[in-house]
């Protein structure tokens, strides 16, 4: 650790351990380090950048760090494989994942499974292994779904994506059409200047449901009863008969014109209210059963809109309309489409509120 220039401080209370490294090195093994230790994420103390992994033990990192100073895979404390594995691919050691890709799939020790266990589902160990290992490709799978992969195996199922037919969250989430690790999602691309996802423990929004169209039967009059003058909001919609899930994110209120004292009286009462602003977005996102098959799509607005709130919405019916006017990019591969289910999140920014 002589000359270093990088303290990398893992893990969580009461377990955190510091370790001293060289960024020249950090940087030249993986990506990952080239945001993680630039100024926008990584402290400076005395000259020394301070970097912040509380989601990694310290077992686990001590394993990576090794790796990434000798290039050479060895366990010799009590780390899981699978924790390194998801590690060393968060911080994008593809090599060591290789690795330990092969180790797991030859070695069914490393998986820590009781031997008169695996006898329940003699014929689908192997499906299991490869099952599980295609899945953890994807970040941060594998602790979600263990339990549904270990009754699969236990009921001589064939692994399949189809019978996973919902998305366990180790998080709580007020939601019918998405979960934890979504939201968390949507709090990066709210968090504009943010280059790496945020996890659901770590962000700084609270998304409090304050819509639902099953609970109110699509009212129009309902929706800006909880909706309106709300400040920040999330919208997510179900595609009726699709796996698509679309959305929209608004920093601004909801406003309806012709209530009292508005500015833009009308007779209709919930007629058009347009405002400009640059920081609105749209996406889609998995469905539960298509998660690991399909991408996300983020598209921003492209030049400073009005955004209107009311006249032809989608919240209106149980129809709506998508067409690619202000946005980057379209979202669905369709103009029209039925709505199966729809959800209003009030957002609020747990740094600045009291």
């Amino acid at each position: 650790s002589e000359g270093f220039d990088t303290k990398i401080v893992v893990g969580k209370e009461p377990n955190i351990k510091e370790f001293k490294a060289h960024s020249i090195i950090l940087l030249s093994r993986s990506a990952y380090f080239k945001n993680a230790l630039s100024s926008r994420w990584a402290n400076k103390e005395n000259g020394i950048i301070i970097f912040n992994k509380p989601n990694i033990s310290p077992l686990v990192f001590e394993v990576i760090i090794s790796y990434i100073y000798t290039g050479k895979f060895n366990v010799t404390n009590n780390a899981s494989l699978v924790d390194i594995f998801i590690s060393a691919d968060e911080i994008e050691l593809l090599e060591l994942c290789k690795q330990l890709k092969k180790h797991l799939l030859e070695t069914e020790t490393a998986w820590k499974f009781p031997k008169d266990f695996i006898t329940l589902g003699p014929h689908h160990d192997v499906d299991l292994y490869n099952f599980a290992l295609d899945l953890a490709q994807y970040k941060n799978v594998i602790p979600d779904l263990s339990a549904d992969i270990l009754r699969i195996v236990a009921s001589g199922q064939d692994p399949n994506y189809d019978l996973l037919q919902k998305r366990i969250s180790a998080y709580p989430f007020d939601s019918k059409i998405i979960d934890a690790k979504d939201a968390a999602l949507i709090a990066s691309w709210i968090d504009n200047e943010r280059e790496l996802p945020y996890r659901f423990e770590d962000m700084p929004f609270k998304f409090e449901l304050i819509y639902r169209t099953s609970q109110e039967n699509f009212s129009i009059s309902k929706f800006h009863d909880n909706c309106d003058n709300k400040g920040p909001t999330v919208v997510i919609i179900k595609v009726l008969n699709s796996k698509e899930i679309i959305g929209r994110y608004n920093p601004l209120d909801w406003r309806s014109t012709g209530l009292m004292n508005d500015r833009c009286s009308s007779s209709n009462a919930y007629d058009d209210y347009k405002c400009k602003t640059s920081k609105s977005f749209i996406f889609s996102l998995l469905s539960f059963s298509n998660r690991a098959l399909r991408k996300s799509r983020l598209s921003r607005i492209s030049t400073e809109t009005k955004q209107s709130f009311g006249n032809n919405s989608s919240q209106r019916s149980v129809s709506g309309t998508s067409k690619q006017h202000s946005y980057e990019v379209g979202i669905i591969d369709k103009d029209t489409f039925e709505i199966e289910e729809y959800e209003v999140f009030k957002i609020t920014d747990k740094r600045f509120s009291f």
